[in-house]
């Protein structure tokens, strides 16, 4: 994975107006590499345990991280106008894991302020859990 990411740098370092296509080639070997990093993941009890204690915001995150993607890409670009390839790629990378710790953390406040909301919007039942 390590090879085809150094690749990407490369081709866009040397092609500028690569970007789009190495955005599809990102996004179709993404999911595969956190497939297999997932999978080395389980093998240590330590991080087994996190991802876990994280597995109830995967929904919330999954149908909240699409909508809120664009804004955060738009916002960005407007306030750091990245100039050079590095910048943009640095920003490309960044802002996903942002926002997503973001979502994780209105997560777990939203669980302890308002479990019946996240439940509701999460697909469950709209009655509290006893």
């Amino acid at each position: 994975m390590s090879i085809l990411f150094l690749g990407s740098l490369t081709l866009h370092a040397a092609f500028p107006d690569t970007m789009p296509y190495l955005i599809k080639v990102v996004i179709l070997f993404g999911v595969p590499s956190f497939w297999w990093l997932t999978k080395l993941a389980v093998r240590t009890d330590r991080l087994k345990s996190w991802l876990v204690r994280l597995s109830g915001a995967s929904f919330f995150v999954f149908a909240a991280h699409e909508p809120l993607l664009s804004v955060f890409r738009k916002v960005s670009y407007k306030l750091f106008m990245p100039t050079s390839g590095a910048a943009i790629l640095a920003l490309y990378f960044l802002i996903p894991f942002s926002l997503i710790a973001l979502l994780v953390v209105i997560h777990h406040y939203l669980q302890k302020v308002a479990p019946s909301f996240v439940s509701f919007i999460a697909g469950g039942s709209s009655r509290s859990n006893k």
